[in-house]
């Protein structure tokens, strides 16, 4: 069918996906690292001048930080719809996590630190810029995919002749010692034969809706 829904399958080099995006999360907070020395005057950057050094200076570090944190995030969330619904609601959102990392140091320390050289303007700039950027940061990072349970009663079946339940995967720890010519994956799963319901190591990878979609349907009454 054309328009039928799918549950990803796992493909592609989750792990280099997953490498990636904390590398690219390291150097937002090296990024954030800078912005915080910029507070005290170090890591500020000459070519804004003398007057703006410090302002201009820590905000470009602060933009820095957010670009980072996002593209990492992006790679992550990728790596997420690659691999199937991640359970964990830490390990699927870890971005939100990241972004909170890579800006509340800096709020907290620019606010509460009273030995740095920051008139209130700059202090204010400072802060409001941060919290528009961990706001943008943690918007960004957040991945709102879910499958529903109708989303699962659409997705293609694997299963076996000898077999009585449907699998949501071909990597389904249940199958890989099925030869793989003697796996049938011609129908969906609302519409396949089996009727013993969703594997249970199906259902606890792909979640909650998986279960629910797990429940075989009623036999039809005798005529």
């Amino acid at each position: 069918m054309a328009n039928e829904k799918k549950v990803p399958a796992k493909q592609g080099n989750v792990t280099g996906l997953r490498v990636a995006a904390f590398l690219f999360w390291a150097v937002a907070i090296m990024f954030e690292v800078f912005a915080i020395l910029s507070i005290n005057g170090n890591m500020c950057l000459p070519f804004f001048g003398e007057e703006n050094a410090l302002l201009y200076s820590m905000i470009t570090w602060l933009v820095a930080d957010l670009i980072f944190v996002i593209v990492g995030s992006r790679i992550w969330v990728a790596a997420n719809h690659r691999c199937g619904k991640v359970q964990s609601w830490i390990v699927n959102n870890l971005g939100v996590i990241v972004a909170v990392i890579a800006f509340a140091p800096f709020i907290i320390i620019l606010l509460t630190d009273k030995k740095n050289k920051l008139d209130p303007k700059t202090k204010k700039i400072g802060a409001i810029v941060a919290v528009v950027a961990l706001a943008i940061a943690g918007v960004s990072s957040y991945d709102p995919h879910r499958l529903t349970k109708a989303d699962i009663q659409m997705a293609q079946a694997f299963y076996t002749e000898a077999g009585t339940k449907n699998h949501l995967s071909r990597d389904c720890q249940t199958l890989r010692n099925s030869d793989p010519a003697k796996i049938n994956d011609e129908h969906i799963i609302k519409d396949s034969p089996k009727e013993g319901g969703i594997c249970k190591f199906c259902e606890k990878h792909w979640g909650e809706e998986a279960k629910k979609a797990s429940v075989p349907a009623a036999p039809a009454a005798n005529e």
